[in-house]
């Protein structure tokens, strides 16, 4: 799993930065989500496309929520830690 962050630029030229996490899946998919922004996944084939599609899905979902007047989360804290089970 990775983190990096990411900025969007929107038609209104205001500039947003999200941390994003991607990781792959059991087929070899990179899948990419913006704990930001709850419900915003998207998968890529390479690591470089899951970012772009990343920022494309961030995009969308900010001028969804400009267009209906709905708030733009703010990035918050993200810890990363690691767990183990025993099973």
């Amino acid at each position: 799993m990775k983190t990096a962050k990411v900025t969007v630029k929107t038609d209104s030229r205001d500039i947003y930065r999200y941390r994003v996490v991607i990781y792959r899946d059991e087929d070899g998919t990179y899948i990419a989500e913006c704990p930001a922004l709850q419900g915003c996944v998207t998968d890529g084939t390479t690591f470089e496309e899951a970012i772009e599609m990343i920022k494309d899905a961030i995009a969308l979902n900010i001028k969804s929520r400009i267009k209906v007047g709905d708030p733009i989360p703010i990035e918050s804290d993200l810890i990363q830690t690691e767990v183990s089970i025993a099973v």
